[in-house]
């Protein structure tokens, strides 16, 4: 049932941002080409697993079910907005991508549905299953850490020797990126966030090294 709602969501989506949005969406392809062209060379045969399971597990556990929208995360979002609640949790990781590539950052709704609309339409761009490894080499994770080559530089981490703790505090940073000088506070979050990644992905059983790690997905489906 969840599968064939985002599917006709996500193609309403499209429809709406070809009309609406044409201009952005063809800037928007434009770019994805770029950067998957700049990720294939330099990243993609290089990329652990570990490190795209993290990040389903943290920020998009829906990912393999849906087309780039979410339609679960975004009615709860918008039953909480009324009561002033911040609208977290509702991107995947289409929409993350769409909003680092765009660099529009602003909290409004307008920012908001157009970033909905344009997340439509990646999958027209870049494979599923891409499409992690491509919004990790882009990513911001703090100061002189824009994507993951840069992050692990900055902390000497080999990538193709990451363990699922080096894996989970990176991805840990998307959300809580970390300054020049990081204070204790930054720090605790940060260790905590990837504590969280790495019991939720004990929870639901994953195997690291797991190419897809579409069992995690399907395993939280209405969570």
């Amino acid at each position: 049932m969840y599968r064939w709602l985002t599917a006709h969501i996500c193609a309403f989506a499209r429809l709406l941002a070809e009309r609406l949005l044409h201009e952005e969406c063809a800037s928007l392809r434009s770019t994805l080409r770029a950067e998957f062209r700049k990720y294939s060379s330099e990243l993609r045969a290089r990329l652990p697993a570990t490190l795209v399971q993290c990040l389903i597990v943290a920020e998009d556990h829906r990912f393999y079910l849906h087309g780039g929208l979410d339609p679960i995360a975004i009615g709860r979002c918008l039953i909480e907005a009324p009561f002033g609640r911040r609208m977290a949790g509702a991107s995947t990781v289409e929409q993350q991508l769409v909003r680092t590539l765009t660099k529009r950052y602003e909290r409004s709704l307008r920012r908001k549905l157009r970033e909905i609309l344009l997340a439509s339409t990646v999958s027209t761009v870049i494979a599923k299953a891409d499409v992690p490894g491509l919004y990790l080499s882009v990513a911001y994770m703090g100061w002189q850490m824009n994507g993951i080559k840069e992050a692990c530089h900055r902390f000497g981490i080999a990538l193709e020797e990451m363990t699922p703790r080096q894996a989970a505090s990176l991805v840990a940073r998307l959300k809580y990126p970390q300054p020049r000088e990081c204070s204790i506070q930054r720090s605790q979050q940060i260790a905590g966030r990837a504590n969280h990644i790495l019991t939720r992905a004990t929870r639901l059983e994953l195997t690291w090294g797991d190419v897809t790690a579409e069992g995690a997905a399907s395993a939280t489906i209405y969570s």
